[in-house]
């Protein structure tokens, strides 16, 4: 079956002896974990059959498994009407989010192997979408299996004791299970207030530069957002300000070169560089005296006042009153 993909899609030939192992990956860039990820899978309960259901060893699922027959297949279906299994290995160091024929399936652990039983024989096209967004498709052939990919064992059996089920056992009625819902959005760090556009966390540049760190983007994106959206803001004044740590006038001729670098980043993002202002002042005006590191911390900083803003458009005044007769 002819198969073609915006990514590269790469043929997998497993044999029955291989299955119980990982397959083995051609060289490529190795996805980095995410720091919270174990650091070896455990075996996961995904259906009351523990690992010989016909979908085995998912984290998590989009989909009922005694329904994935009816989702995916049906071209395969009309050409072999024998069933078989498809292993899927994620050799990633990362979770693997997994589409079949533009089905999403579910969630593999890191360097495990799962598999889709009961489908019909045939070449399907399997997606691993990774934690960060990469996305990697291949073409995988069925195969016999005898037995789970990933024998069940005492993990799952702790599973099936302690009472847990996957999320699509919630409502055993649906057909399809929507994926976990979004992670909420993170609250805002800039907003505007009287005066000011107040900012919850500390513009971070490289030390004793005015390079801005790349942490610093997104809560300057959401700047140029608000003085985007507020066009009545005429001029801005970037201030910089540093502790009493060195030289006085070198601080101030930093804060001003931070200051300025602040400008221009707010520029780069389509805010007119004539309503904005930079200055300096290193450090005198602090917010308080410097008794600990944490009070330095707090007088290296950047704020930003509104130093002058268009009064809004009078309403116009209502048409006059015909005259009585």
């Amino acid at each position: 079956m002819p198969l073609s993909s915006a990514r590269f899609v790469r043929p997998l030939t497993l044999t029955v002896a291989a299955l119980g192992l990982s397959a083995r990956a051609e060289a490529r860039p190795m996805i980095d974990a995410h720091p919270s990820l174990p650091p070896r899978p455990t075996t996961y309960l995904v259906d009351d059959k523990v690992s010989e259901g016909k979908i085995e060893n998912f984290r998590s699922l989009y989909v009922k498994p005694d329904q994935v027959n009816g989702l995916i297949g049906a071209d395969a279906k009309a050409r072999a009407p024998t069933l078989q299994s498809l292993p899927i290995n994620n050799e990633f160091s990362s979770y693997a989010e997994i589409s079949v024929d533009g089905v999403r399936i579910g969630v593999i652990d890191p360097m495990s192997n799962g598999a889709i039983h009961e489908l019909p024989a045939g070449i399907y096209r399997v997606s691993f979408k990774l934690q960060n967004g990469y996305v990697e498709e291949r073409s995988l052939r069925t195969v016999v299996v005898k037995g789970p990919i990933v024998p069940g064992g005492r993990p799952a059996q702790t599973v099936v004791s302690a009472g847990a089920m996957p999320s699509w056992h919630t409502d055993p009625t649906l057909g399809l299970v929507a994926p976990p819902p979004p992670e909420k959005p993170r609250a805002r760090r800039a907003q505007l207030a009287a005066k000011r556009i107040e900012i919850n966390e500390a513009v971070h540049f490289a030390l004793g530069s005015a390079e801005i760190d790349a942490q610093s983007h997104a809560l300057l994106d959401e700047v140029a957002e608000i003085l985007t959206a507020n066009p009545s803001i005429t001029k801005l004044e970037v201030q910089g300000h540093t502790d009493s740590s060195g030289d006085p006038a070198q601080n101030r001729a930093l804060s001003q070169a931070r200051a300025e670098a602040v400008v221009g980043y707010l520029v780069g993002k389509g805010v007119a560089a004539d309503r904005l202002s930079a200055k300096g002042f290193g450090p005198d005006m602090p917010l308080g005296p410097e008794a600990s590191e944490e009070a330095k911390a707090a007088n290296r900083r950047v704020e930003l006042h509104v130093l002058a803003q268009a009064s809004a458009e009078p309403a116009p005044a209502p048409p006059a009153a015909p005259p009585q007769p």
